[in-house]
């Protein structure tokens, strides 16, 4: 445990020093708000270019769905920036030849790759939820119907271990490919499949994973409350597997 701690701090280090803990919340937060804040602006926006005169009437959208949205500009681009800030955890140390260093020392390489897991799992979750509690800020000050923070807060907290899955293949792909590049294109690839496939299966076993977890937190948000347990324990069973995989492939590598 004490090596572990070790390692994780110095991970923990590097990602100040990277400024990855200032870039990656601010990130996030300008890609989650820019829905409600462009749906806010939109009614002036087309009237700016309107005849004088001219009505314009846009339905106002609720506020849970606009927090849907905010998961669904997440889905495009929040997975990207989670991939490029993780993808050369191992693989980039590796190519420099700092991983041989630090496991020259008295480090297994369980506990390496881990501490790293460990650290970029926790910046990706912290950053998601400020981004989200930033948009929800803003969703509830901008628009007439207040939010339901309960609603909310369940959603958000249910999306957390589909972050977690993120970092989860990155770290994978990374301990396995021998560029940032190649363990990126990999990461996001297994990502879009895990995502989308099993949607082809018209079968209720289909929906015990990751993507069922996904919809059901839309659900929350809305104030649907649905049963999620298949979906959160497929989740954590898949984070569970990929560790294992990329623990048992770092080891059997040379550094």
């Amino acid at each position: 445990m004490t090596t572990f701690i070790s390692v994780f701090q110095k991970e923990w280090k590097e990602l100040m020093c990277t400024y990855k803990i200032i870039f990656v919340p601010i990130a996030f937060a300008i890609l989650m708000i820019s829905f409600p804040l462009s749906m806010k602006l939109l009614p002036d926006l087309l009237a700016s270019e309107m005849p004088k005169g001219a009505v314009i009437e846009i339905p106002e959208l609720s506020t849970s769905e606009m927090m849907s949205a905010a998961f669904s500009n997440f889905e495009l681009m929040g997975v990207i920036i989670l991939v490029l800030i993780s993808m050369g955890s191992i693989a980039g140390e590796r190519e420099k030849g700092v991983a041989a260093m630090v496991l020259v020392k008295p480090v297994s390489r369980a506990v390496y790759l881990l501490a790293k897991w460990s650290a970029y799992s926790l910046l990706a979750v912290g950053s998601f939820i400020f981004g989200m509690l930033l948009t929800a800020y803003y969703t509830n000050l901008l628009f007439s119907e207040k939010l339901i923070w309960a609603n909310a807060t369940a959603g958000i907290l249910l999306y957390l271990p589909i972050i977690v899955l993120i970092i989860t293949f990155s770290i994978c792909a990374s301990s396995i490919s021998k560029t940032p590049v190649t363990a990126g294109f990999t990461a996001v690839v297994l990502y879009l499949l895990t995502m989308n496939i099993p949607k082809l299966f018209q079968s209720p076993w289909a929906n015990n994973l990751p993507h069922g977890l996904v919809n059901g937190a839309n659900e929350f948000m809305k104030g649907n409350i649905i049963e999620l347990a298949g979906p959160l324990l497929g989740t954590v069973l898949l984070i569970s597997l990929v560790l294992t995989v990329a623990i048992t492939q770092l080891k059997r590598q040379e550094i």
